[in-house]
């Protein structure tokens, strides 16, 4: 007999069967058939929190092994899943494979971090082949930056193996910057996850779960049923402890084989929150029982018994009886393994908060340090890979000496694991429990600088860069000072001020100089050598950056090395040379070999430029962008630099769907979040039309007011696409007027568009002027053959030079060379408005030629399609039926006829609501209608929009007045 079919021996009153998860249990059953068939699959079980995530895991593990199925599973916690790969080391141990994991301490950070990947790979690989495997991990809301990591690389490197991976998270975790987002939003890009998603309960499954959990012979009454759902809105974990603080009240008793009210509904007082029914049954446990759960709530949700037992200093025996009473109360779960050490857990993480709150301030830092004591008095070995708990629980103690050390040590092992924020919390802290003698101080702060770079925040790298060298200073310490300058400079330039960045690396130079040749002063140069590539003053460049590489060759700096060679080979790729192109390469796999991410992502941002530079088409660029993004994603880098080359090669791709998903994820810090914004502008005109884009087109105009040359041409094509799509064509010109006398001297392919895009739109405008002088500066430009991008600009400035003589033949053959050159270098703005040119061209000609325009007009929207820009399609539309073109209508996979017969499906309170939102009446409103709370109206319009499969409120109106509403494609 389970625990779960015992009610009067313990009391519970738990709901045994799985409620209204028939669809979900259906599409993970049928991924584990996939499974065992031989196909790899992954899938990702969300919802809130008490929803019912891990019931639904509980039985489709059950599930799974009764298909053939072998089942590993490892969970992430608030506290012990802070050790990087937590879940996922678990689970190697579960299956006695630990040993053929390697070893941290042998290794460079970038090899250590491979080879882990690769050995887990190689391990769940190895398992799948030998017999079908599902892995589960709980709980990803909590995870590590590592495990983050390795989940979607084991999703897209175990597809041909039997193995089916299965992640669970909470929904209501997940603000905007939230770690677990970006991972998310990979595994969506790269279509290789099945979404399930767990809504609350409806009217009629808060019904079914009653009776489950009461042993009721027949539905509860009405009353009853709503008093509960309209309390907690379809939570099971809620109504479950509801429902037990009932019992304890008395105003439900077990009689006669079920659960029976002993008052009217009327009269019974429903606790009004989760935490409310906690404490109502903590508090029905004995003092000591409350003692020692309170001790296990500092903890952590999971703690070991051992742990537990140094802690509360208490006999073996009270501590069973107080773990064994908290289980009968239906607050912990004991959790069974054969491989670990007897461990228990808080039924839920709300569970364990609730209880925490019990405890004053002073009762918890003597709790916390009774904690780190009894971790540390494990061995050092145990202290030095439990890090994140001791840095935890000491500062939470008060113990500052404590607390710093192992802030430290947690911070070097997350920089080692490429866990940069976490890093950046760990320095952080030791910053601010450290002494203002400590010696240490400014190389904390320089550490701080690179994690917090690398964590995607530029102004808090700045803010410390600025700090340390305010501490060097201070110190007398000028080649610490100079250091953090070239720091201070290269966060400057990020966020915008170019100017101040310059100045501030030539005052670094200025005070290292007179030093000799330091590594200080190689990294002085190598930042002014920077800038001066930036500028297009490359000859100055390449001059100063191999001075660089010479002096830190020389000091062993390798760091330095890298960077300034990745510095020289963009110069020598502006300036056309292919050494350029080898310069960098060489400077990656530098800093690939040695385990520098910094000047790793560098080079693989800047070697997309370089090899457009160069001559290479635009294919070949996405390769290399490809490589950048799975070295990113390996490392768990998602800077806005990386966010901006990923945006643009979505939008380039017409992707478009992708690329807003991954602008959610911007920071909003660098200047490179114009670009982005500029980037989303465009989409949003294209879709939506001028109206949403334009506040985002002038905020990025402000923003970058004060930008270099170099950064407003990294816009410019970004500027003008959204404009020209927007049909502004005077803010087309008036924006790239900045710009023309640096076309010169770019190599970017956007400028190339840039200027495409201002000759349209002063044609549209039929300003002659600035036609002539357009293109003028087209053909003024570089005249490189390799550039393929300047080719296609070049050929359409003198297509339009060709068709204001009247010789349309050469127009006409030139913006035809033009457009195919756009679309090698995938710049879909300037292909369409070459091809658009072309096509009015042919049809001008006194011979026009409708089929070859026709073909034109076929050869443009396929890109707008595929990136859904319904806006821009209508204005394409029209454009065609001006000129007599047919527009081809899109035959789009016919849906199946919606009828009205879910309706059905729909409770009577649930057809109330839907008859409200087809009134036009919001959530809160209908609230205030049907007297409820507006959580509970939106909990009624989720569930009809899940019923009939709807995804807006105009579907419900659409359908409510028995019309055959647009089922959107997912």
């Amino acid at each position: 007999m389970t625990e779960d079919a015992r009610p009067m021996a313990d009391r519970r009153i738990l709901c045994p069967v799985l409620i209204g998860r028939e669809t979900e249990m259906g599409r993970l059953a049928e991924l584990v058939r996939d499974c065992v068939g031989g196909r790899g699959r992954t899938a990702l079980v969300s919802g809130e929190a008490g929803v019912g995530k891990t019931g639904l895991i509980r039985d489709f593990v059950k599930r799974a092994h009764t298909l053939g199925a072998r089942v590993l599973a490892g969970e992430c916690t608030e506290i012990d899943a802070r050790r990087p790969l937590g879940p996922f080391i678990d689970i190697a141990r579960a299956a006695n494979r630990v040993a053929s994991l390697p070893t941290a301490d042998n290794a460079t950070a970038e090899t250590d971090r491979y080879r882990l990947y690769s050995a887990f790979t190689t391990l769940l690989g190895d398992l799948a082949r030998d017999r079908p495997t599902v892995v589960v991990i709980e709980d990803l809301h909590w995870a590590d930056e590592a495990s983050l990591e390795l989940f979607p690389h084991l999703a897209r490197k175990l597809r041909d193996v039997p193995l089916l991976l299965v992640g669970t998270y909470r929904t209501d975790e997940l603000h905007r910057r939230h770690p677990l987002r970006p991972m998310l939003t990979e595994l969506s890009r790269t279509r290789v996850v099945e979404d399930v998603i767990l809504p609350r309960l409806s009217e009629d499954d808060v019904a079914a779960f009653l009776r489950e959990a009461m042993r009721l012979g027949r539905p509860p009454t009405t009353e009853f049923r709503q008093a509960i759902f309209n309390t907690c809105e379809g939570n099971p974990l809620f109504m479950e402890e509801v429902l037990r603080a009932l019992v304890e009240r008395g105003d439900v008793e077990y009689r006669d084989g079920s659960w029976r009210r002993t008052k009217e509904v009327a009269e019974i007082v429903i606790p009004d929150t989760l935490r409310d029914a906690v404490l109502d049954r903590f508090r029905m446990l004995s003092p000591e029982a409350q003692a020692v759960l309170l001790r296990a709530a500092v903890i952590g949700s999971r703690f070991d018994f051992g742990i537990l037992l140094r802690v509360t200093g208490a006999a073996e025996a009270e501590v069973v009886g107080a773990l064994r009473a908290a289980i009968d109360a239906q607050l912990m779960l004991e959790i069974t393994s054969d491989t670990r050490a007897p461990s228990y857990a808080f039924r839920h993480a709300l569970t364990r908060e609730s209880v925490l709150f019990e405890l004053l301030q002073p009762e918890r830092r003597r709790i916390h340090a009774a904690v780190g004591e009894a971790i540390e008095g494990q061995g050092p070995e145990t202290s030095a890979g439990h890090a994140e708990e001791l840095a935890y629980h000491f500062d939470e103690a008060g113990d500052r000496d404590r607390a710093f050390r192992y802030h430290d040590l947690a911070a070097r092992e997350a920089y080692r694991l490429f866990a940069f924020s976490r890093a950046a919390l760990h320095l952080e802290r030791a910053i601010a429990l450290a002494d203002d003698r400590e010696p240490t101080l400014g190389d904390l702060q320089l550490r701080l600088v690179g994690a917090a770079s690398l964590a995607g925040t530029p102004q808090r790298a700045l803010r410390a860069a600025e700090e340390a060298r305010r501490w060097f200073q201070e110190a007398g310490d000028v080649r610490g000072a100079g250091l953090a300058l070239t720091r201070i400079a290269s966060y400057r330039w990020f966020l915008g001020d170019s100017r101040g960045a310059r100045a501030t690396a030539d005052d670094a130079v200025r005070i290292i100089e007179p030093l000799g040749p330091t590594q200080e002063l190689a990294a002085a140069y190598a930042q002014v050598a920077r800038f001066a590539f930036l500028d297009f003053e490359r000859t100055a460049a390449v001059e100063l950056g191999r001075r660089a590489v010479e002096i830190a060759r020389a000091q062993g700096a390798i760091t330095i090395v890298a960077d300034a060679l990745i510095t020289v080979g963009g110069a020598e790729a502006g300036l056309g040379h292919m050494e350029g192109l080898a310069l960098q390469r060489e400077a990656i796999d530098l800093a690939f070999a040695h385990g520098l991410p910094e000047p790793a992502l560098r080079g693989l941002h800047n070697r997309l430029s370089a090899l457009y530079a160069t001559g290479s088409s635009g294919a070949e660029v996405r390769l290399a962008a490809e490589e950048e993004f799975a070295w990113a994603r390996r490392h768990g880098i998602r800077t806005e630099t990386v966010i901006f080359d990923e945006v643009a090669y979505m939008v380039e791709a017409g992707d478009w769907d992708a690329g807003l998903r991954v602008i959610q994820e911007t920071y909003g810090e660098s200047v490179f979040r114009w670009f982005i914004q500029l980037a989303e502008a465009f989409i949003l005109a294209g879709r939506e039309g001028p109206e949403l884009s334009r506040p985002l087109v002038e905020a990025a105009r402000l923003g970058l007011r004060d930008a270099s040359p170099s950064q407003w041409l990294s816009g410019a094509g970004f500027m003008a696409r959204a404009t020209l799509i927007a049909g502004d064509m005077a803010a087309t010109l008036n924006d790239l007027d900045r710009v023309a006398t640096f076309v010169s001297r770019s190599f970017y392919p956007e400028t190339d568009e840039a200027v495409a895009c201002a000759i349209q739109a002063s044609i549209e405008l039929e300003n002659a002027e600035a036609r002539s002088r357009w293109i003028e500066i087209a053909l003024a430009g570089d005249t490189s053959p390799r550039r393929i991008a300047a080719r296609a600009r070049r050929a359409f400035a003198q297509a339009e030079r060709a068709a204001s003589s009247e010789d349309l033949d050469t127009s006409i053959k030139l913006l035809g060379e033009s457009a195919a050159l756009f679309n090698d270098s995938f710049l879909p703005m300037a292909e369409t408005v070459t091809r658009r040119r072309r096509a009015e061209l042919l049809l001008g000609r006194n011979i026009g030629d409708r089929d070859a325009a026709q073909a034109e007009l076929g050869r443009i929207l396929p890109y707008w399609r595929r990136a859904k820009a319904t806006w821009y399609l209508g204005q394409l539309k029209r454009w065609a039926t001006a000129l007599g073109l047919d527009f081809p209508v899109e035959t789009p996979e016919r849906a199946t006829p919606r009828t009205r017969e879910p309706r059905a499906q729909l409770t009577t309170r649930e057809r109330e609501v839907a008859a409200l939102v087809a009134a036009g009446l919001s959530n809160k409103e209908i609230a205030e209608k049907l007297v409820i709370s507006e959580r509970t109206a939106e909990g009624h319009v989720e569930h009809i929009l899940g019923k009939l499969q709807f995804r807006s409120r105009s579907q419900i109106a659409s359908w409510q007045a028995g019309g055959d509403p647009v089922h959107p494609a997912s």
